[in-house]
Order: structure tokens, then C-alpha cells, then sequence
């Protein structure tokens, strides 16, 4: 009975734990945890240790300053520089600018030098959000559209006139106030040299205030007077053409570029043509066999000229003929298989043509233009030669030159003090120094090893580590718990065979 008791006892106690087996509550669960609480605790504790020594030994600073430029000119819309090119922002890396940041900053003590500089610094576009949302839209249609869906694709482009300035700090030694420094300086030279560079400010020069009169020729006063008149002219009409800006008018001296330009055209017409009658009409000169060589000289070199760009009208001409030949050739003959490849595509075969055709032209017209020269000076020679006119009437016609020349210098002086104060306030008035202007100051940025990412990191997988010891732990202990309950259930089995 008792054993039979016994072993009833042993089969209750059996089922229990049989139906126990698989089960794990929360309650279990929550249990093993505060049990295993100290193991937990060392795992977070270990794993910190680890990740904050890692942030300690890896940290490599990496310091960025940075500015936001904007360019300001008409132009800038459609991507081009103010001479109307594409604009090109890796000027700003160029070896005269970067030379000057060293030099002014002494940035030779740190061990920089222009190419590392160059290598330090990049120039990053600036789109507008919305901007960006139309690009990202089109490229995300571009996959599945057809070349007719692409037309508004094509269509649409965005130039931007912002631009963030970059400088990653090449040298640990520089302080954040020297590396701002080195960014602001870098962007003023490049400032100072956009606007040399594209606002062309050089100041007309008055060759006409070095004429000496008493050895200087007549003809050389001439000469020198309409080289004056041919100067200035170029000089106003490339500011009136540039970015084709007609409206421009000087508040300081109340000109427009066309007002010079034909005011100096009355002194042209009246004053210098007068002055050039004078002089040929009456033969006038300080010495005759003198200026005869010089135009003897003139006519010698002009002699040279004509014959070479006869050469070059005709070398040209010659081409353009080969070219047609060759062509006819190419389209009639039944061996089109053997000629084949050296046929063009049409457009520069058309480009090729008129290129010579050009060149032909311009030869040849400049060739007329030597000629009519060589005529002109011949005519001088045998004016000079033939000369009977009185001494006595030429000494008051020079009085009247000389007079007359003085007065065109004079007004000429003028309109170059003029014509220079007006380029000056044009310049001013439509770039002034803000054709780049600075919107935002050198700021600088410091990233690195982020020590909190890594601090969480490690805290959470030392939690991990830690309940995974504890739970597996407790998995090991009740896994030797259960291998008692078979040695149990091994006896009950015995003790059951003996009792039979």
C-alpha cells in the first residue's frame, strides 16, 4: 500500500511537471531577471568601458568652416559668368588667389601650401527645396517616359546663384579662428579678383598729353591724334555692348557711353579731318627726306602684308575648290564604298566650308585695304616730291596746325577724364564689390566619433549581452534540472517493474 502510495505520489509529481515542462510565464521571466540583476549591470558596465574607450582612442576631429556666397549680375539666371561664358566656381581655387590667402596669412609656418589648399576647399551648389522637389519628381518619371515626355524634362533647368563655400581645416596645429580666417580671406581675394577679372577697370590712357611738338613730325601729331581717337572709341563702345547695357547714364557727368562716342566723332569729323587737310594739302613737314623714308618704309611693309594675305585668300580659295570636287566625287561615283569614310556629317562639312570661305574673304579684303594704303602713301611721296608750294605760306598753315592740334588735345583730355569717370560709376552702379556678396560669416563645424550615439550603443548592447547570460544561464540550470527528473523517472520505472 505504501508503495503503491509511493508510487502514485511519483506519478502525480510526474504529470505536474510534464505539463510544466514547455510553459515559461512573464512572471519567470521577470524573475530570472532581478536574479540575474548583477550580471546585467557588469554586462552594461563592461560594454560602456569599451565604447568610451573607443570614442577616446579614435577620436579624429574633423573641423569644416563655412560661408554661403551669392552671385549678383545679369547673367547669373541662366549659369554664365558676366562675359556671358559658363560660370566656372573652381576660380576660386586658382594658384593666384590661394598664393595670396598663404602669403597674407603666413600659411607656410603650418606646412600649407597652394595645393593643399586647393585640395582643402569645395564650392557646393545651393537648391531650394522646392527646387530640388521638381528635380527629384522628374528624375523619379524619367525611368518610364517616353523621348516625347522628356521634352519638359529638357525644358527645365535651374541655375542656382548660391553657393556654400567649404574649407576642411588641412592642419590639426590651426586654431577655428585661424581656419575662419583662412576661409574669409580666401573669399575676399577671390571677390577682389571676379571683379578685376570681369569688370575689366583699367583706365583709358592719354597718350596725346606725350606729344612733343617741336620733334614730333606733323604727320606723327596726326598719327598719334587719330590712334587716340581709335583708342577711345573701342574703349566706350566694348563698355556700351557689354551685357548689352544701352540705359546706363552717368549721374556724375551726365553721359551715356553713345553721347562720348559722338562727341568724339564731331572732333573726328571736324577738328582732326581739318587738321589732316592742312598737313597734306600743303605738304607740311619738319623734314621731307626724312618722312619720304618713312612712308618708303610703310610701303614696304604694307607691300608684305598684301602679298601674304594674297597667299592666304588664294591657299583658302584652293581648299574651298578641293573641297567641292571631292564632294561631287563622293556623291557620284559608283566606287561610293571606297569613299565612304571620308564623308562627313553635313553640318561640318557646311562649317568646314565656310570657315574657308571666310578666310578667303577676310584675306582678301584686308589684301584690297594694303593695297589702297600702298596707293595712298605713294601719293604722299609724289606730293612731297613735286612740292612748289612757299615756304612763307607753309609757316602760317603750321602756326594753324599747331594750333588746331593743341586744341584737339585739349578736347580730347576732356572726354578721356570724362569717358573714365563715367566707366568708373558704370562699374560701380552694376557691381559695385557686391557682385559676390557674403550671406553668411565663416562659421565652423566640428564632427567626429558622436559620443553619445556610441555611449547608447554600448549601454544597449551591454543590456543585451547582460539578459542574454541571465537567460541562458537559467535555460543551463533548468536544462540539469530536467536531466534529474529522468534519472526520476528512470527509478519509478525500476521500482514499478520490481513492484509487478
Amino acid at each position: 500500500m505504501d508503495t503503491k502510495i509511493s508510487s502514485d505520489k511519483i506519478e502525480v509529481v510526474l504529470k505536474n511537471e510534464e505539463l510544466e515542462e514547455d510553459v515559461i510565464s512573464l512572471k519567470e521571466i521577470i524573475e530570472t531577471i532581478i536574479k540575474g540583476k548583477f550580471k546585467i549591470l557588469l554586462s552594461i558596465l563592461l560594454c560602456l568601458s569599451v565604447g568610451y574607450g573607443f570614442v577616446i582612442h579614435s577620436r579624429v576631429e574633423l573641423r569644416e568652416v563655412k560661408s554661403i556666397i551669392s552671385y549678383n549680375y545679369d547673367g547669373i539666371e541662366e549659369g554664365n559668368d558676366p562675359e556671358g561664358k559658363k560660370l566656372d566656381t573652381s576660380l576660386i581655387k586658382t594658384p593666384v588667389i590661394l598664393n595670396k590667402v598663404i602669403s597674407n596669412l603666413n600659411l607656410e609656418n603650418y606646412g600649407i601650401d597652394s595645393e593643399i589648399l586647393r585640395n582643402s576647399i569645395k564650392v557646393v551648389p545651393i537648391i531650394p527645396g522646392d527646387i530640388q522637389q521638381k528635380i527629384d519628381e522628374i528624375m523619379e518619371t524619367k525611368k518610364n517616359s517616353t523621348s516625347k515626355d522628356n521634352e519638359e524634362e529638357k525644358e527645365f533647368k535651374y541655375y542656382p546663384k548660391e553657393f556654400e563655400v567649404v574649407l576642411t581645416v588641412p592642419s590639426s596645429s590651426i586654431s577655428k579662428y585661424k581656419g575662419e580666417q583662412i576661409l574669409n580671406e580666401t573669399i575676399k581675394n577671390y571677390s577682389n579678383y571676379f571683379y578685376m577679372r570681369y569688370t575689366n577697370r583699367e583706365i583709358l590712357a592719354n597718350i596725346v598729353q606725350d606729344i612733343n611738338y617741336d620733334k614730333y613730325d606733323y604727320a606723327e601729331i596726326s598719327d598719334v591724334i587719330n590712334r587716340q581717337v581709335i583708342l577711345l572709341n573701342n574703349f566706350l563702345l566694348q563698355k556700351d555692348e557689354f551685357r548689352n547695357d544701352t540705359k546706363f547714364r552717368s549721374k556724375t557727368t551726365g553721359m551715356a557711353f553713345q553721347d562720348i562716342v559722338k562727341s568724339i566723332s564731331v572732333i573726328d569729323q571736324v577738328d582732326i579731318n581739318k587738321m589732316d587737310s592742312l598737313i597734306n594739302i600743303y605738304n607740311l613737314t619738319k623734314n621731307k627726306g626724312k618722312l619720304i623714308k618713312l612712308y618708303e618704309y610703310k610701303i614696304q611693309r604694307l607691300e608684305l602684308s598684301k602679298d601674304k594675305k594674297y597667299d592666304e585668300s588664294a591657299i583658302a580659295s584652293d581648299m574651298m575648290n578641293k573641297f567641292e570636287r571631292k564632294k561631287n566625287v563622293l556623291f557620284s561615283s559608283d566606287t561610293e564604298s571606297m569613299e565612304s569614310d571620308e564623308v562627313t556629317d553635313e553640318g561640318d562639312e557646311q562649317s568646314y566650308y565656310s570657315s574657308l570661305a571666310d578666310k578667303s574673304l577676310l584675306a582678301g579684303v584686308e589684301a584690297k585695304n594694303n593695297l589702297h594704303d600702298i596707293d595712298y602713301y605713294t601719293s604722299l611721296i609724289e606730293r612731297l616730291n613735286n612740292d612748289t608750294i612757299p615756304t612763307s605760306q607753309k609757316k602760317k598753315v603750321e602756326k594753324e596746325v599747331i594750333t588746331i592740334s593743341k586744341g584737339i588735345n585739349e578736347k580730347l583730355e576732356k572726354w578721356i577724364n570724362i569717358s573714365n569717370d563715367t566707366v568708373s560709376e558704370f562699374y560701380e552702379t552694376n557691381f559695385d564689390n557686391s557682385i559676390i556678396k557674403r550671406r553668411t560669416p565663416s562659421e565652423t563645424y566640428v564632427s567626429g566619433p558622436k559620443e553619445n550615439i556610441v555611449l547608447g550603443i554600448s549601454l544597449l548592447a551591454g543590456l543585451l549581452i547582460g539578459l542574454v547570460i541571465t537567460l541562458l544561464s537559467e535555460y543551463l540550470r533548468k536544462d540539469e534540472n530536467e536531466g534529474e527528473v529522468e534519472k526520476l523517472v528512470k527509478v519509478k520505472k525500476k521500482l514499478s517493474t520490481e513492484l509487478v
